[in-house]
């Protein structure tokens, strides 16, 4: 049950093969495929457009992403498809079923992946369960070189009020880093995650931070948003 890479591609194919009738599709992986007998990766290619499509276009999986224990793993676009490159080995990228994908070396099934993504379709973590039994180890998303530049950045600073009180957020800018406080209190860190979108470093998987406005680079309005909580939205007072 353990034979491969990580000790993972049988148990992926078996998972694979359970939950795939468990949810009344049509298995992507056969019996015997799971015995070893594959016809390759095309075949499970095709069986696998049938499913659910991912989320987002493939483009939007590209990037960066990274976890302290494993470093920076890297998923790129080739005229064949998406790759992934785990330190200096590149594996193709196939989708599977709506935002899960697994990765394959010519001949059987490396290891899978699940992409998490928020509301608007963008990439923010990856996780690849890398040995059967445990949990699966979670990559978060790095953002593009040009969202933390500093002139990029300084668009954003200035002084917010709640529409609904008199509640102020101050947004400042340290270097690269981009931090708001409210009503004088202590920084918090925003991590960005596309253009004008950050999520809030101390709790980077639920809080969401948007600016808008009415034209690039005048954002006069950042909005708030935590799940199960209505969104709560700042106006600009002041420019710093």
């Amino acid at each position: 049950m353990t034979n491969g890479q990580h000790g993972g591609p049988v148990v992926s194919k078996i998972s694979r093969y359970l939950y795939d009738r468990i949810c009344g599709f049509e298995p992507s992986v056969s019996v015997d495929a799971i015995a070893g007998n594959r016809n390759g990766a095309d075949d499970v290619a095709d069986s696998a457009t049938r499913k659910m499509p991912p989320s987002s276009g493939q483009s939007s999986y590209t990037g960066r992403y990274y976890n302290p224990g494993y470093d920076t793993l890297r998923i790129f676009e080739t005229n064949t498809g998406l790759k992934i490159r785990l330190t200096t080995i590149d594996y193709d990228l196939i989708h599977d079923a709506h935002d899960y994908f697994y990765f394959w070396d010519g001949q059987e099934i490396v290891g899978d992946i699940f992409f998490k993504l928020d509301k608007n379709g963008v990439p923010l973590e990856l996780e690849i369960p890398f040995y059967p039994g445990m949990d699966p180890v979670r990559f978060l998303r790095l953002p593009p070189e040009e969202l933390v530049d500093p002139d990029y950045l300084s668009d954003f600073v200035g002084t917010f009020q709640s529409a609904h009180s008199d509640q102020t957020l101050d947004v400042s800018l340290d270097g690269e880093t981009l931090h708001y406080s409210r009503d004088g209190g202590g920084l918090l860190e925003l991590i960005p995650v596309t253009n004008a979108v950050f999520r809030r470093k101390s709790n980077w998987r639920q809080i969401v931070v948007t600016f808008t406005g009415d034209h690039e680079s005048n954002y006069d309005t950042m909005s708030i948003a935590v799940p199960g909580q209505t969104e709560r939205v700042f106006r600009r007072i002041k420019t710093n």
